[in-house]
């Protein structure tokens, strides 16, 4: 009897472990929805007002940087079994990756900051421009306290069950408003040289490089059919060998998919407003713009399902970054059982920064062009470049002894 009591003990912590983990699957809707969450949504807007018709140039080049980053992530992931966290002590002792991990929290927070804004200002321009801020960004909060403070396997579900969702809204919003549009507005090309394009990039480091959030990942991604494995050796080599198999397919078809919509979608709003630039401006949102396009004229006001639909992708990014603020916090504290603790902490500060420091579209832009962005460029490329290096150097099972 007491055998089977502790068999079913060692079956729930190892349930519980695995509440920590994604799928390959559900990895691939994440990469989905945080390629889409601010490329489609929130960017486009900022590009075409520094670059004119040339924003798309600027985007092509962001997805380029973006999918070379995730790539990096992805093959550390291959290489190692130990989570993010787990390498930046193994590899740069207790203080300094607490310290780094810090400066990581404060790009993270203000990353947040900007995208719970975004959120509510495609509520005020949808639904009602009078909405109480202080209730709205209350609700937000608490959602994202909710989704922030479960495990990455509860985000990994909900990222698996949203994605079908935004590709539908993305499909029919670009079958509505293809029609009559000439695609051939996008053209003259590098009318003002390709200052404009570099200016557009170094500007808006925290508009993009969303998918450097993604290294929270490293180490917590198996397959599917090896997903229940116990801990003996034998079935860890397995479970490494099928995930390295359909990680990088799973990963590169997901990312590969947002981008083309990406560049279809900047085309058409190109196509559309190649002669009103004038219209986007820090302030313009996607769903007012999309008010007076010849789609909406003709078919009604059909974006506001479609948008409520793409804006799950920045609540479920969203939701990430709050993961990520509660587990930073649990890492520099080193205290697993505060986790709830954390999180109300998190939330609670990112509710008093957005009505007191952040409640207009000014302190946005200010804070989307201030030096942090620097910071951001500098720790979105140094640290999956130092990830990816170190699960080199490191030998897989000299690292698999600290694994999860």
């Amino acid at each position: 009897m007491e055998k089977i009591k502790e068999k079913y003990k060692k079956n729930d912590k190892n349930n519980l472990k695995q509440l920590d983990f994604v799928t390959t699957g559900q990895f691939g809707a994440i990469v989905f929805l945080v390629f889409l969450a601010q490329k489609i949504l929130v960017l486009p807007i900022f590009l075409i007002a520094i670059t004119g018709r040339d924003a798309w140039i600027s985007l092509l080049i962001v997805l380029a940087i973006e999918t070379a980053i995730l790539l990096l992530i992805v093959l550390a992931s291959k290489k190692t079994s130990l989570n993010f966290f787990e390498i930046l002590q193994k590899s740069l002792g207790k203080i300094v990756a607490k310290a780094v991990t810090a400066l990581l929290l404060v790009v993270f927070f203000i990353k947040l900051v900007i995208i719970v804004f975004n959120i509510q200002m495609f509520f005020n321009n949808m639904f009602d421009q009078n909405l109480r801020s202080w209730l709205s960004m209350g609700i937000l909060c608490f959602l994202l306290f909710f989704i922030g403070s479960k495990s990455l396997g509860g985000i990994g579900r909900l990222a698996q069950i949203i994605m079908p969702l935004c590709v539908f809204a993305l499909l029919v919003f670009l079958f509505f408003s293809v029609k009559g549009l000439n695609f051939l507005n996008i053209f003259p090309v590098l009318n003002d040289g390709f200052a404009p394009i570099l200016s557009s990039i170094w500007l808006l480091p925290l508009s993009f490089l969303d998918i450097f959030i993604t290294v929270l990942f490293v180490g917590r991604i198996k397959n599917r059919n090896y997903f229940a494995l116990s801990n003996t050796k034998t079935d860890q080599n397995k479970m490494t060998k099928a995930t390295a198999k359909w990680l990088i397919p799973t990963t590169l078809i997901a990312s590969l998919t947002l981008c083309l919509f990406a560049m279809l979608f900047i085309f058409v709003l190109i196509s559309s407003y190649s002669n009103l630039n004038h219209l986007f401006a820090p302030d313009t949102n996607l769903s007012a713009l999309f008010m007076h396009t010849p789609a909406t004229y003709r078919f009604g006001r059909f974006d506001i399902p479609l948008f409520s639909l793409l804006l799950l992708s920045l609540i479920v990014t969203a939701g990430l970054y709050f993961y990520a603020l509660t587990q930073g916090l649990v890492f520099i504290f080193s205290s697993k059982k505060r986790q709830t603790i954390y999180s109300l902490i998190s939330a609670i500060a990112l509710y008093a920064s957005l009505l007191i420091f952040f409640s207009t579209q000014s302190n946005i832009v200010n804070l989307l062009t201030s030096r942090l962005r620097i910071l951001t460029l500098v720790l979105a490329i140094l640290v999956p470049l130092f990830v990816f290096f170190t699960a080199l150097i490191f030998d897989k099972k000299q690292i698999g002894e600290g694994s999860n």
